[in-house]
């Protein structure tokens, strides 16, 4: 059964490394730096949204945010809300982020892996989520340790963001994760919060031969390379998998097969999965399988009202707070869910218990969904959203909801 009560953590596992965050995940080539003829460095356009920020990894590896900055979440160096995007700061105040080639934003922190394996964390540390060894918050960036606390992390290969945790893969199939840690989300059999990074456990054993992470605060799906496995971390007081939980505490245990799985995204309390034949299946609540029925096992997302119409050509899957968005190959962008602040995009503010295309967005590349925002990267490097805007996460220089698409100002993800 998938309807979780609790915090979980989840992993997904693949075939091919997928730069996953909170909510995102997508068939399409990984995110990874080239180098052209004029030794430039480039990276495939990418944008990610937490609960009231928005990050954005440009084509130049440097990364751009906007929305809410309380905790330092979008790493200029300032605690000050912008309503338009602004350059993260390198670890010093003087200098830029660079050589970025995937981001990932929880509620209000947010990730960045570089080219060269390493990982750089700002905003909200009360967890210890930032992996620094400490629990201040930072607004600009800093480098996670290793698990010693002596050194740093390296040999990364993806990273996820949530809540209040972070997880990150690296090269070897191993899984590390640091930050909030009630009972479950870091998979380690200890209800302590991490200031440095752990490794993941199955039950005894150290979770090995990963490829590629996702997390979320509600709960959790993985895949395993060889079988399509999937895995889930409750709380052991909660849930079906009591039984098979070890006693000393909770750790990932067999779930759920669904076969076929490209990519997985994570909502609050609802889960996406892709199939390799572009299909797209989900559980939980607020699903887009045509009524409003929580489901506890995989249902087919329909492509229209009808009863026997689905998708069979999605490339990308989001899934924000209680509301979800796909990507399909045409480049169209589709929505359903909860829809109280526009975050749907079709003009109203009426939940929708199927999928509705954006019907202004056309020739999309990438898309990010927050707790009641979205986003979309056209074909063009130019960045859209709409939705909650209260922080000025849409990013159009305003404070006011936006129920269907406006352009960020002041960006361009290509140049």
């Amino acid at each position: 059964m998938w309807a979780v009560k609790n915090f979980i953590i989840s992993v997904i596992v693949l075939f091919n490394i997928l730069f996953g965050t909170i909510c995102c995940a997508s068939n399409a080539p990984s995110t990874t730096p080239t180098e052209q003829s004029n030794l430039t460095f480039v990276v495939t356009p990418v944008v990610r949204a937490g609960y009231k920020h928005t990050v954005a990894l440009k084509s130049d590896g440097a990364v751009w945010t906007w929305g809410s900055n309380f905790d330092g979440e979008l790493g200029d160096g300032t605690n000050t809300q912008r309503t338009t995007p602004v350059q993260v700061r390198g670890n010093e105040k003087t200098n830029y982020l660079t050589n970025i080639v995937a981001v990932a934003a929880g509620d209000s922190h947010a990730v960045a892996l570089k080219s060269d394996g390493t990982v750089w964390t700002w905003g909200n540390n009360e967890t210890g989520q930032l992996g620094d060894g400490t629990f201040t918050s930072r607004n600009i960036p800093v480098q996670v340790k290793d698990n010693s606390g002596a050194d740093y992390l390296k040999d990364v290969v993806a990273i996820a963001a949530c809540k209040k945790h972070t997880a990150a893969l690296k090269k070897d199939g191993t899984i590390w994760a640091w930050g909030k840690k009630t009972s479950i989300q870091l998979g380690s059999n200890s209800d302590l919060n991490s200031l440095f990074p752990v490794q993941v456990k199955n039950f005894t054993e150290n979770l090995q031969d990963i490829i590629a992470i996702a997390a979320d605060a509600e709960h959790t799906v993985t895949l395993e390379k060889a079988y399509f496995m999937s895995l889930a971390w409750e709380r052991a007081d909660y849930g079906p998998f009591e039984k098979n939980l070890p006693s000393d505490g909770p750790s990932p245990t067999e779930a759920y097969y669904l076969d076929n799985v490209i990519a997985v995204a994570e909502g609050t309390a609802h889960t996406v999965a892709l199939k390799n034949d572009g299909t797209v299946w989900a559980w939980g609540k607020r699903l887009g399988n045509g009524d409003y029925y929580d489901k506890d096992f995989p249902v087919q997302i329909k492509s229209g009202f009808s009863d026997n119409s689905y998708f069979t050509n999605v490339i990308t899957i989001c899934a924000g707070g209680f509301h979800s968005v796909i990507l399909t190959n045409d480049g169209t962008v589709w929505t359903w869910g909860w829809n109280l602040y526009g975050q749907l995009g079709d003009g109203s503010i009426l939940d929708k218990s199927f999928p509705i295309q954006v019907k202004e967005l056309k020739t999309m590349i990438a898309i990010g969904a927050g707790a009641a925002h979205t986003v979309a990267v056209k074909k063009d490097g130019t960045v859209w959203a709409w939705g909650n805007n209260d922080a000025g996460q849409i990013g159009d220089g305003t404070v006011n909801k936006q129920l269907t698409p406006v352009q960020v100002k002041n960006i361009n993800l290509l140049h």
